[in-house]
């Protein structure tokens, strides 16, 4: 009967009757202390057994007659005395009054679950199910190679094998974190940066977050803030930007005009087709989510989707211009990618989609020509959003860009200075008198 109840003080809060206040925690540790029992048999030989009964649930008799040995490796220990199986009692009552149900409150000394229990387990389970997403176009391949990164042997994630995921603490997460700072990159031979150190710890919250979205777990514990400097990104002035673009081939241009005056992504870029464009607009709704031809086609970083004007009257033109070339048997043949790369070999890329190593090469070759050092994603989305900045509120910027939250925009912002004194005397005499 006591099993059958399954009490925790969440459960007990949202039963309360209306107009009445919420239940003490005394009152919870009331109902949740009668929860389980000690059973303790003498055996032949003189030996006693103790044993925790849980009584029925589900149809099944729920007991616990071992605990994980503190030593991992899936090995188990008798309970050897009834102070330990008081202990563990204590601590199983104590996780329900936290608020876990009783089954997860029992998962760690439950026989047979110890070891799907473990973190190790649990990642299998999470990649495999990041390999679906990626198939379907719902996640980034490169995100996912990010993420068995950290999970191979020897990666950010193995410091946690072994361990249940039910006994994961804030306090053990903050030593991590502090072991992180001590992380060695292989290819540097320094430590690895604050903000690696930061991206490793936000994927492994994701991976809790998903945990107890499934109810694995009852609480994704607490995880200190990796504080790290403001990034400054390189940009290009925008006549350097323009001198750039002016040296691409035009028959190349559309997709760098896209990026560098519309701050398109990459993969939005490579998912358009001529579909997408109509009266003076794109509809940015799709990215390829892969670096090769034939890669999955998903949704955008933000997972949104919207028409975009196009307000430079050279990209209205070359998109005018590109469809005008279509022939009768190009548009017979269906789907027609916008921005194609026509030099592209049509054997092994019939429709003649940009790869992001093609668009790399062609970009890298016309900075060689006028003289400067700056990557594809700085010199054409950085560049315009840095020079945008100073002039449109965050609220206009980050429609621009769309950027999913203001703080995504520290990329672009950081070099904005606090307005002078000259100009808010300016703005502020502009008020109407009393």
């Amino acid at each position: 009967m006591y099993a059958e109840t399954r009490p925790n003080g969440a459960n007990i809060a949202r039963s309360s009757s209306a107009g009445l206040p919420p239940p003490s925690r005394a009152m919870c540790w009331d109902v949740v202390a009668s929860v389980g029992r000690i059973v303790s048999e003498e055996m032949p030989g003189g030996r006693v057994r103790h044993r925790l009964d849980f009584g029925w649930l589900d149809g099944k008799r729920i007991r616990v007659n071992s605990i994980p040995s503190p030593a991992g490796g899936g090995r188990r220990l008798p309970i050897s005395d009834e102070k330990t199986a008081q202990r563990v009692l204590d601590a199983i009552r104590a996780d329900m009054l936290s608020g876990k149900t009783l089954e997860q409150a029992l998962a760690p000394y439950r026989v047979g679950a110890a070891s799907e229990d473990l973190v190790e387990t649990q990642l299998a389970h999470y990649l495999a199910t990041w390999d679906k997403l990626v198939a379907q176009g719902k996640r980034s391949p490169n995100s996912l190679r990010e993420i068995k990164t950290y999970a191979r042997i020897g990666g950010a994630f193995e410091h946690w094998w072994g361990w249940s995921i039910h006994r994961i603490t804030g306090a053990d997460i903050a030593d991590w974190q502090l072991l992180l700072g001590e992380r060695v990159n292989p290819h540097t031979g320094g430590v690895i940066s604050e903000k690696t150190q930061r991206n490793i710890s936000d994927r492994f919250r994701t991976f809790l977050r998903w945990l107890h979205d499934r109810g694995r777990i009852a609480e994704v514990p607490r995880f200190p803030v990796i504080k790290t400097d403001r990034p400054v990104t390189k940009v290009l002035t925008i006549e350097d930007q323009r001198r750039v673009l002016d040296a691409i081939p035009y028959e190349l241009r559309g997709a760098f005009l896209a990026a560098a005056n519309h701050s398109l992504r990459m993969g939005e870029i490579r998912a358009l087709t001529v579909d997408d464009y109509k009266d003076g607009r794109i509809h940015v709704a799709r990215a390829i989510k892969g670096a090769t031809v034939g890669a999955p086609t998903g949704g955008t970083k933000n997972d949104s989707e919207e028409w975009i004007e196009i307000w430079n009257p050279e990209l209205v033109e070359w998109i005018e211009d590109r469809l005008g070339r279509l022939t009768s048997e190009e548009r017979l043949r269906g789907e027609i990618i916008l921005f194609s790369n026509p030099r592209a070999d049509r054997d092994t890329n019939p429709t003649q989609q940009w790869t992001p190593s093609a668009l790399r090469r062609v970009w890298d070759r016309a900075c060689r020509q006028v003289g400067v050092d700056i990557n594809f994603q700085q010199g054409t989305r950085h560049t315009t959003t840095t020079a945008l900045a100073p002039h449109l509120p965050e609220r206009l910027l980050r429609k621009f860009t769309r950027h999913r939250t203001g703080a995504a925009l520290n990329h672009y912002t950081a070099r904005v200075e606090a307005p002078k004194a000259a100009t808010i005397r300016e703005i502020m005499g502009r008020r109407p008198g009393p």
